[in-house]
């Protein structure tokens, strides 16, 4: 690779900081010099103006539109990358388009699922009338065996492990006998280790 080449690199991974201004006055200088007449480097430029209004205007745009773009830009400038001595190969160009859209979509369901997300989630079937039983479980229990005690005893996680390893639990049958469960829960004490009614 000649110097030449490795100077447009190093310039073309500045054009994104060429359009938000924060290039020093020598490194704004060789971008624009790099642009003038350069076509690809054109369009790359107005896109990233593009995204950037976009993301100041702060309106909720649809997040594959800008990610087709720059694939369309990395698609159109693949061919006059591999007919250069020495230039960047294209065989990257696709994949890292395709991580570009996918970021941008993934960032896009995120703000989408953040606006019309409840504010506090609650479990299905958890009610706040049924009784509540706080537990801990012995360190050395299994899943296995916790999961058998929950089923025998008719219990569900509602909740945890909290930061000290209490899980909250409630019956799973609306007429089952709290008093009951909790003194058979203290009796399997090779598994819990805490159980109170709350």
């Amino acid at each position: 690779m000649s110097d030449t080449d490795t100077d447009s690199s190093n310039v073309e991974e500045l054009l994104p900081w060429y359009v938000n201004g924060t290039l020093t006055a020598e490194e704004e200088r060789e971008v624009r010099d790099y642009i003038l007449g350069n076509e690809p480097a054109e369009r790359e430029v107005a896109l990233l103006k593009q995204l950037r209004q976009a993301v100041r205007s702060q309106e909720f745009q649809p997040p594959g539109s800008f990610g087709l773009q720059r694939l369309r830009t990395s698609i159109a400038r693949e061919p006059a990358a591999k007919a250069r001595p020495g230039g960047r190969g294209g065989r990257w160009m696709p994949l890292a388009a395709a991580a570009a859209i996918a970021v941008i979509v993934l960032q896009g369901v995120l703000l989408w699922e953040s606006r019309y997300r409840p504010a506090e989630y609650e479990p299905a079937g958890s009610s706040e009338d049924r009784p509540y039983i706080q537990v801990r479980f012995e360190p050395g229990a299994t899943e296995s065996q916790v999961r058998t005690l929950l089923l025998e005893a008719g219990l569900e996680i509602v909740k945890g492990p909290g930061a000290s390893g209490v899980y909250r639990l409630a019956t799973v049958a609306t007429d089952s006998d709290v008093a009951q469960i909790v003194d058979w829960l203290r009796r399997r004490d090779e598994i819990v280790s805490f159980v109170e009614e709350n």
